[in-house]
């Protein structure tokens, strides 16, 4: 008799996307993270994104990319000196956060509309590198958080909502790279004045 086979949780430090092609892991996220360090670098199955907090896909340093939808109450933590590639249309509610390398959208769908980006992170090691790429896209989301990091990739970054940091105790440099780049923001809101942001707005 075969063993269930688990979700992506917290029953171990991680699992890995080698598990995740033999079929030894479910695609399905329940706080757990998926590492890149073992196995291919891509994967076109789509996940479940449970209401946890702790949803994780780390690159482990790797180019990866994630073609299946990612849907689902939760949000998803990105992490990995590497760069991850959204090209799914992803249904995903919970919000966008980028601790540690690059995320890539390659497509406007790739991230969900009225989502939550952080960008940063208190905790990221090294101060590495955090960037969200626009591959050219014009993305709108509802919030963005500052806690340091890039955007970049010659698009347009739509923000509806607050552009805000949650350290007030913490200078926090944020640059828009790239000449066609550009942050629109469509809110009425003030910034948080401990966040500078550099390049074009």
């Amino acid at each position: 008799m075969n063993a269930t086979v688990p979700p992506i949780d917290t029953e171990q430090e991680s699992y890995t996307s080698q598990e995740l092609a033999d079929g030894k892991v479910e695609p399905r996220f329940e706080g757990g993270t998926l590492s890149f360090a073992e196995g291919p670098a891509s994967t076109d199955k789509d996940f479940e994104v449970g209401d946890y907090e702790t949803n994780t896909i780390n690159n482990a340093g790797n180019n990866v990319e994630l073609s299946g939808v990612l849907s689902g109450p939760g949000g998803m933590l990105f992490k990995g000196l590497g760069v991850t590639t959204l090209s799914g249309s992803n249904t995903f509610e919970g919000g966008l956060s980028i601790e540690s390398g690059t995320v890539k959208a390659e497509k406007a769908e790739s991230v969900p509309k009225g989502s939550t980006l952080q960008l940063g992170n208190i905790s990221n090691p090294n101060n590495s590198r955090v960037a969200f790429d626009l591959n050219a896209s014009a993305i709108e989301i509802e919030d963005l958080i500052v806690e340091g990091g890039e955007i970049l990739g010659n698009g347009t970054l739509i923000v509806s909502g607050k552009v805000k940091s949650e350290n007030e105790n913490r200078h926090n440099t944020f640059e828009v790279s790239g000449k066609d780049t550009v942050l629109s923001i469509h809110s009425r809101r003030k910034l948080d004045s401990k966040i500078y942001l550099e390049g074009v707005i």
